[in-house]
């Protein structure tokens, strides 16, 4: 909605700024500049097709304090995706490799031949 206002010319820049920055995830408050619009574009993208068209086992690595991709997120992709197997950390937000190492490794495991 900022974003239209700005638009339109009823607020201004500055205010969209510190909207963005009340409202925004962590990432996003942290990404600036060219690195904003990667990141922005990356959320943005379609990637429906390509999970679609996965044959291969997945394992999916999540923790339940996600706030950045929270858990039902990954619910959906374990519903979406036939083979897969999903791993909920208790208490893991969205940095699992380095607050839930083990899971990933113990993941990562169970995908060797």
């Amino acid at each position: 909605m900022a974003r239209g206002l700005a638009a339109r010319g009823v607020i201004g820049q500055d205010r969209v700024e510190t909207l963005r920055q009340r409202y925004g995830s962590d990432d996003y408050r942290a990404a600036s500049g060219v690195m904003r619009g990667v990141l922005v574009r990356t959320l943005a993208e379609d990637y429906a097709a390509p999970l679609a068209a996965l044959r291969c086992p997945v394992e999916l690595v999540w923790g339940d304090d996600d706030t950045a991709a929270p858990l039902a997120v990954a619910q959906q992709l374990q519903h979406e995706l036939g083979n897969s197997h999903l791993v909920v950390c208790p208490g893991a937000g969205h940095l699992t490799p380095l607050t839930v190492p083990g899971e990933l490794r113990a993941a990562i495991g169970r995908l060797k031949p």
